[in-house]
């Protein structure tokens, strides 16, 4: 398995020669890439959607999925909200298409519970559902196709969709925007933004307006405001903030913070960092740590 990424229970995988990809668990909206309602209760080849050439990212959302290959981004599954970029609000669809203009050079892509963003040569454009301003374009308007994200039109390396919010790294810079309830903009306040905000300085002076190399957030679909953040600077330390109920922000806390704190542990030396809907985990020497929710 080259590259994963799971949401609740559903599950895709890309094959170590990035040529295929391979899905499983629940399919209520055609997001693994088969006839929506026929659920796999084992990893099966996709072969319904255009997955041409080499796949270089692979995103799954709650109910729908997007991937990038060397001939596009493309996606599939529910059309609520506009969540595919092709212009479609209803209905699924489980052979894939492409978002508006990303035809070609785009190089990742994030789903979240209800809008999604994908990097074309250095920008960053989102669509779906942006009742809280988390397609960073200004307004709170649910765009059905790819829009810009303001002050991200180059440099833009890395973006984390989660359920009402989106941060990304821009030219080194951690940067958050759309709902703030829990402090998941990381700026120090609990005020919504349509527009991204930098992160405030954490409280041992580490700063992420330079030196940020990679940031992943959560995807909660049953609450569209318990997001949580994690971002891993470039000597392997890794910060977090916003929803902290499950003690998934890795600090040994259940508290929710709006500015970042230092995980236990990573303080240098992490390779990866995933935070799922009610716990993270992260790698250190090739060996994994977890903290949150363990109820299953």
């Amino acid at each position: 398995v080259g590259s994963e990424m799971c949401i609740r229970d559903s599950f895709c995988a890309i094959t170590w020669n990035a040529q295929a990809v391979f899905c499983w668990g629940s399919n209520s909206f055609g997001e693994l890439g088969f006839a929506a309602g026929t659920d796999y209760n084992y990893a099966t080849q996709v072969t319904n959607v255009a997955l041409t050439g080499i796949v270089g990212s692979l995103s799954l959302g709650p109910t729908s999925a997007c991937a990038t290959t060397t001939s596009g981004l493309i996606c599939w599954g529910n059309r609520v909200n506009g969540l595919l970029g092709n212009g479609l609000s209803t209905g699924s669809q489980s052979n894939s298409s492409a978002p508006s203009g990303f035809s070609s050079d785009s190089h990742r892509v994030s789903v979240g519970a209800s809008s999604a963003c994908g990097i074309r040569l250095g920008a960053l454009f989102c669509w779906g559902l942006n009742n809280y301003g988390q397609l960073g374009d200004g307004t709170t308007t649910t765009q059905l196709a790819p829009v810009a994200v303001l002050g991200a039109t180059s440099g833009v390396t890395d973006v984390a969709v989660g359920a009402s919010a989106t941060c990304a790294v821009i030219s080194g810079a951690a940067k958050c925007w759309g709902n703030n309830t829990f402090g998941q903009l990381g700026n120090g306040t609990n005020s919504s933004n349509a527009t991204p905000t930098t992160i405030s300085n954490a409280s041992d002076g580490t700063t992420f307006d330079s030196g940020v190399t990679d940031i992943s957030m959560s995807s909660n679909a049953t609450s569209q405001t318990q997001d949580s953040v994690c971002v891993t600077k470039s000597n392997g330390s890794v910060y977090c903030f916003g929803y902290n109920g499950e003690g998934q922000l890795l600090n040994g806390e259940t508290t929710s913070t709006n500015t970042p704190k230092a995980a236990l542990v990573a303080t240098s030396g992490v390779t990866s960092v995933a935070v799922g809907s009610d716990h993270s985990c992260f790698i250190k020497d090739n060996s994994a740590y977890c903290s949150g929710a363990n109820s299953q």
